[in-house]
């Protein structure tokens, strides 16, 4: 049976900037050029009202052909996506719905099998709720999109190839070929480029969030064995291999204030000799 109604439905739960709303507006623009009138829907936006929940089952009961794009997180499908699928598995109790379901997983790890789990999860869906499989995408390197729209990055070339040969397929009430399978999973660039991009973007990140300083984790607040056996303070007791740091003693001494002991500060920030009270 050739489609003519399309659903993508984008699981993403990123407020702004979201690759899975970018992929289903590629989906949807993929689907109108082959024929296919098709709408997006975005969870995050449906799950919150009556009417929103209302428009996601009428909008899955009428439609021909479902893409549901979604990150995986802790390599597995996100919580959004888990109530927008219970949600549409209670409209198909009641009426069995048309619609041929097909995933689109995305990955921000180098490697597309991390998607397996997800992939999994869907294939159950479709079997719980009587739907047929159209088959999948699994995509990696999914940050490098960033919520930019497919066709305007430059190394997702791939990625827009395979979701065009999924798209005739599915168009033409085909099975997705193998070719479009291995064009999404292809990395956009090489390992070694990928981890040094993500290390570059993580620091910035935090630079501009102020945190950068503590991205070590804190020193662990154990406490001496002669201040834990009740012996006297030792004046002028320095810990070994100690270099000043301002920072650092002013987070040592926060968190002793948090564990409930204090936690020795620098001699020269506090004015008086290191050790502990």
């Amino acid at each position: 049976m050739t489609p003519h109604r399309g659903l993508c439905i984008s699981g993403s739960p990123k407020p702004t900037r979201s690759t899975g709303a970018a992929r289903c507006g590629t989906w949807v623009r993929a689907l109108f050029s082959k024929g296919v009138e098709a709408t997006a829907i975005e969870l995050k936006d449906a799950l919150r009202s009556g009417d929103g929940r209302a428009d996601l089952r009428a909008g899955f009961l009428s439609a021909d052909i479902a893409v549901l794009a979604f990150p995986i997180q802790v390599d597995t499908v996100p919580a959004l996506v888990v109530e927008g699928l219970e949600e549409v598995f209670a409209a198909t109790a009641r009426r069995s719905p048309p619609a041929r379901l097909f995933a689109v997983v995305n990955s921000g790890f180098h490697e597309a099998w991390h998607c397996g789990v997800a992939v999994d999860v869907c294939r159950h869906f479709a079997e719980a709720c009587k739907l047929d499989r159209a088959g999948s995408l699994s995509i990696a390197m999914g940050g490098i999109i960033d919520g930019d729209p497919v066709e305007t990055c430059r190394l997702a070339k791939g990625v827009l190839q395979g979701i065009s040969l999924a798209a005739d397929d599915l168009a033409a009430g085909k099975a997705v070929r193998e070719r479009a399978v291995q064009l999404a999973e292809r990395p956009m660039i090489p390992l070694w480029l990928y981890t040094l991009v993500v290390t570059l973007d993580m620091h910035s990140s935090l630079v501009r969030r102020g945190t950068w300083w503590r991205r070590q984790p804190a020193p662990s607040p154990a406490v001496p064995p002669d201040a834990a056996a009740g012996a006297p303070r030792r004046p002028g007791a320095l810990v070994s291999g100690e270099k000043h740091s301002r920072r650092a003693c002013c987070w040592n001494r926060a968190q002793g204030r948090k564990f409930g002991y204090p936690l020795p500060g620098c001699w020269r920030c506090s004015g008086r000799t290191r050790g502990w009270p």
